[in-house]
């Protein structure tokens, strides 16, 4: 299964995205930002 973490951008959800991702891949899951099955946010993201 492939993914993608997505941060707001400050340093804790930064630090919270590498960590899932590093998880993760341990896990043998596929990082992949074009074509992700799942998409995985960290912190309050605003959507326009």
């Amino acid at each position: 299964m492939k993914f993608t973490v997505a941060s707001r951008g400050d340093t804790l959800s930064n630090d919270l995205c590498n960590t899932i991702k590093e998880r993760l891949l341990k896990g043998d899951l596929i990082y992949d930002e074009e074509h992700p099955d799942i998409v995985i946010t960290v912190g309050e993201m605003e959507l326009y």
